[in-house]
């Protein structure tokens, strides 16, 4: 990261609501419901679970999200806080936070899932940006074609075809003979996370396999036929 554009954009995704959920030219495999900026504070992304814990965030409807999730057996880590756009200044932050957030919508104005309660743009001195549409058009134009590094997938050739849960089975099995992971090694993940003493990114190092399919694999949603 460039030492004079230190800022990064983050998001928090819902393990419950996997999906294709896009959004201008970004897409989640997870339902967003918290967008975030970051920069001095190198863990700014991780805050809001520390302040869930302790009930010192006033957002009540963000604390009350993460604690539902959190409830239902589900672990917050580096899976589901994501940094999507990284290397930026503290405008172009502020600018495409606000661009996203309304883009995603708030769901305190019921006009889409993000707990945020503001529109974003707040600098960490106070400032708060206010860009003209030419400058939206020109961001957006910016970013044509990104997606968030390492979890955007492209899945057109499979949107709107339903596999019978046969084919399903046989598809798994031929991608876990290509892959690094067998049926031992699947157990052991499951078995290991279930002891509640590793998280998805302890897993994903030591499996060497990316975080996503530690979370599918723990959650039945990769090789459920494995018990």
């Amino acid at each position: 990261m460039e030492q004079n554009k230190p800022f990064y954009l983050y998001a928090y995704l819902d393990p419950r609501k996997r999906g294709e959920y896009v959004y201008g030219n970004y897409k989640f495999d997870y339902e967003p419901f918290y967008i975030g900026k970051g920069g001095g504070d190198l863990f700014r992304d991780k805050r809001h679970l520390e302040s869930a814990y302790q009930n010192s965030d006033g957002n009540r409807l963000k604390v009350n999200k993460i604690k539902k999730i959190i409830s239902l057996g589900y672990k917050l880590d580096d899976g589901f806080i994501i940094r999507f756009e990284i290397g930026l200044t503290e405008d172009e932050s502020m600018k495409l936070e606000s661009e996203m957030i309304h883009l995603i919508g708030r769901k305190d104005l019921n006009l889409g899932p993000l707990t945020n309660l503001t529109d974003g743009g707040e600098g960490s001195s106070g400032r708060h940006i206010k860009w003209t549409s030419e400058q939206k058009s020109n961001i957006s134009k910016s970013r044509k074609g990104k997606v968030p590094p390492n979890w955007a997938k492209v899945q057109a050739d499979n949107i709107g075809v339903k596999k019978t849960e046969e084919t399903k089975i046989k598809m798994s099995r031929a991608k876990m003979i290509k892959s690094k992971l067998n049926e031992m090694k699947v157990k052991e993940i499951r078995l290991k996370y279930a002891t509640g003493n590793t998280t998805y990114s302890q897993l994903s190092s030591e499996y060497g396999v990316n975080q996503m399919t530690i979370c599918d694999i723990v959650n039945l949603r990769m090789y459920n036929w494995v018990k």
